[in-house]
Parts: structure tokens; sequence; C-alpha cells
């Protein structure tokens, strides 16, 4: 059974407020709370957790399912110590218990939130205490504090409350799973799911130029019949593992999807990431024409005559047209003076902003420069990634000096240092194509010369 902890919202407040009613009608029997005039017991501080930044609500689910909630604060249970969390309410649905539901929770919260722990029991409750008796002793190792009937932790019926004090340990990194292991709960859910006839894979995990390593991706998507099913309600993702976060490009105002589908871009709590993409299985075709790096791991209906062989081609550099050499060193020298102005004017954004922006005109030149030397057939991968591997170490640690911007005076050095490496790269690319170099440098110098050193 997959256990997640997920932060309540603030339009989920209701839901949270349904499940806290039936936790405090389990716990009047200990207390002898009554519930007011309308039948509802309420809670004071609800909230309070939407107000207060000490304060941390967060849902239990069980497979997806709504399974009980858990909330946090920094208030001490004990009269006159401190402590960094306290387990102000606990809650586990009775269909999820004694099932390890209540145990996988705890000891999630216990990692979420490290420092020093007081936990408060009512001596009555006497499932909480078989409960928190074994979780805090098999959690710390029985490296905790047990303090009964503490004078101070009054309870509604007069019983002082029991209170555990420990400090859980640094948590270990989790067990990442083997990747065969990870890629086969994939598989084996568009196996058995009829939504689902094929299944591809791109990126770096195809591309044998790129070194494995522990950071990259597993990219797939699906090609369904149907995508509303999916799209509804994200459940479904929860057999995939518990995540530390998801990300629905297509499911955002601020930052937009840029290509077709439904994405679901997922960093799980064992440290594997998968990008699984949705796509109508009538675009199959499109998406093996798209890109070159792909290959198909599922085929229910035979609909790819020929698997692809995949190649990382769609991502070599390619050689520029004269016109597009012109372009390049007129951005870059266009931007030279958005640079220089911001200096001038003391704004430090504005000007680092703009040298970012000349930058990648000096890598596109650097990437030709290599490519009309050896030849075209070849990917730097993203963000450049793979320069290096051709730069002499020379120009590598110059174009690495460029990234020291901290103040108005380094952003001028990085300016002067971009300067130098665009125009020998731009001249050597130039006699290496046999393209006129244009003589924008010539000209835009003369106005950094008198603005920046005059």
């Amino acid at each position: 059974m997959q256990i997640e902890l997920v932060p309540v919202k603030k339009e989920e407040k209701e839901i949270l407020r349904n499940l806290l009613e039936k936790y405090n009608y389990e716990f009047s029997q200990y207390e002898g709370t009554k519930p007011g005039p309308l039948g509802l017991f309420g809670y004071d501080y609800l909230d309070n957790y939407w107000t207060e930044e000490n304060r941390w609500a967060f849902f239990i689910r069980a497979d997806g399912e709504l399974a009980g909630f858990a909330l946090i604060n920094d208030f001490p249970e004990a009269p006159g110590t401190e402590t960094d969390y306290s387990m102000a309410e606990f809650f586990v649905l009775y269909p999820y218990r004694r099932k390890g539901v209540g145990k996988a929770a705890a000891f999630r919260l216990f990692d979420r939130f490290h420092g020093r722990w007081q936990l408060k029991r009512h001596p009555k409750n006497t499932g909480s205490v078989r409960f928190w008796d074994q979780v805090v002793a098999e959690y710390t190792g029985g490296d905790f504090r047990l303090e009964k009937s503490l004078p101070g932790t009054e309870y509604g019926d007069g019983s002082a409350g029991d209170v555990f004090f420990f400090e859980p340990a640094a948590p270990n990194p989790p067990k990442k799973r083997p990747e065969q292991e990870f890629m086969s709960l994939f598989l084996d859910f568009a196996n058995a799911d009829l939504r689902v006839r094929a299944v591809g894979m791109e990126g770096s995990r195809l591309n044998p130029q790129v070194p494995p390593d522990e950071f990259r991706d597993f990219d797939l998507t699906f090609f369904v019949t149907e995508m509303d099913s999916f799209t509804r309600d994200d459940g479904w993702l929860s057999r995939f593992g518990e995540r530390l976060i998801l990300q629905k490009p297509e499911g955002m105002e601020l930052f937009p999807a840029e290509e077709p589908g439904f994405s679901y871009l997922m960093l799980f709590a064992d440290f594997n990431k998968a990008d699984l993409t949705l796509l109508p299985v009538e675009m199959l075709d499109s998406y093996l024409k798209q890109d070159s790096l792909r290959a198909i791991l599922l085929d229910k209906d035979g609909l790819v005559k020929e698997p692809p062989v995949p190649s990382d081609q769609s991502y070599w550099v390619t050689k520029p047209s004269a016109r597009s050499f012109d372009d390049c060193c007129n951005e870059f020298w266009n931007l030279s003076h958005y640079v220089a102005r911001g200096i001038c004017r003391k704004e430090l954004f504005y000007a680092a902003d703009h040298l970012a922006l000349l930058r990648e005109e000096l890598f596109r030149m650097l990437e030709w420069e290599i490519g009309a030397e050896k030849g075209f057939h070849f990917s730097l991968g993203k963000k450049h990634k793979s320069l290096g591997r051709y730069l002499s170490p020379s120009v590598m640690a110059r174009l690495e000096r460029t990234y020291n911007l901290g103040a108005l005076g380094d952003i001028r050095q990085a300016l002067d240092l971009c300067r130098d490496l665009f125009s020998e790269s731009s001249r050597k690319t130039a006699a290496l194509l046999g393209y006129s170099l244009p003589d924008y440098g010539e000209k835009v110098g003369r106005y950094l010369d008198y603005y920046l050193k005059g």
C-alpha cells in the first residue's frame, strides 16, 4: 500500500473540517466533550493552518484514497519547555487501521520535520498508547524520553497527558528503486490498462553519447484512447510511488505547456524522476517523426510497422547559413550596449539579465566554430552541457569567469570577456565557413569603450 502525505490546500479546508468532526467524536469518549447546539464539535484553530507559518496540515492518503490527516505545529506540550514540532492531531480512518498506514505516515512526518519533537497522548486512549509506544520506540531506536501524567498537560476530563520527547537523527537517504523495477511499474500499468495502447520512451536514457548517472529522468509517453478519465483525478499516479512533488504544465496558469498532450513531471520519494506524457493514440506517427531520440516500448495493436532506432541526430549542431551567422553577430553586439547601459545606470539585475542573453549568442558561435572544425554531426546536449569537451582549458576558464556577476564591476569584466571570446570565435568561424565578418563589433565597441573605459 502506497502512503502519501499531501498538504491540505485552503480550498480543501471543508474536507479537513469534516474529518475533524469524526476525530473529535471519537476522542469525546476520553475527554467527555459534548457537541454544540448544531451537533458539531468544531475545531477552534482550523483557519490558523492557512494564516500562521508555524502550522502544517496534511491529508494521509493510501493508494490515492483519503485515509486520515495530521496537524503539526511548533507549540510545546510541556510547560516551560521548547520544541521544534508537536503533533497537534493525528487521525487514521477505521478501514486503514492495523494495516501500517498510521505508522508509515508518522515515520514520513518525522522524516520531513527533522528536529526536537514533543508528542502528547491521552492515557485513557489505550489504542493510542500502544500505537505511539511502538511507533516512537521503533523510529528512534529507543532514544526517547516519556514523561507520564505530566503536570500542566491536562485534557478536558482532567487527565494529565503522557508526553514523548525525542529528536530523530537525520534520515538516511532513501533506497532508490532499481531502474528495471521502476520502469516495470509503468509498463505493467500500461499492459493492464485497456486505455493505453502504446508506450514510447524519449530522452537521455536512449542516447549512448550521454554517460549514465543517478540523475537521468525516465521520459515516457502513454498513447491512450481517451485522456479525460486520466486527467480528472490524479489518484492513478499513486501506484508509481510516493512523490515529493508533482507538476502538471498543462494545468498551470503561470507556466503554460509548450507541447501537446498532458504531462506529469514527478519526483519520487526515493529520488527517481519520471516525466510521463499522455497523447492521443492518433498522434503516435507524428510523435515518432518529431524527434530521432525515441523508442517504442509497447505496441499492443502493431501500429508501428518499423520501430525507430534511437539517435541524437535531431540535436546535432547545424551549420549556419551566412544570414544566420550575421544575425548571431548582430544580436550579440546589439545586446552588448544594453549591458553597458545597465552598468552605467547601476542597474545590476538589468545588466546581468542582458549579459545572460548575450552569453547565449556566444555559446551559439562557439558551437558553430566547433562544428566548422570537426563537422556538424554531434550534439552538445541541453544548455550546452557538453561544450567543455571541445573547448581548450584556457577558453573554458575564461567562459566560466563570465558567471561571476555579484557586483557591477564583475559584470563589466564578464562583458569584456564575452566580447573577446565572441570576437575570436566569430573571426575563426567566418574564416572556416567562408563567410564575411560584419563590422558590428568594431563599431559598437567604440560605444562600449567610451562608456565603460573612458
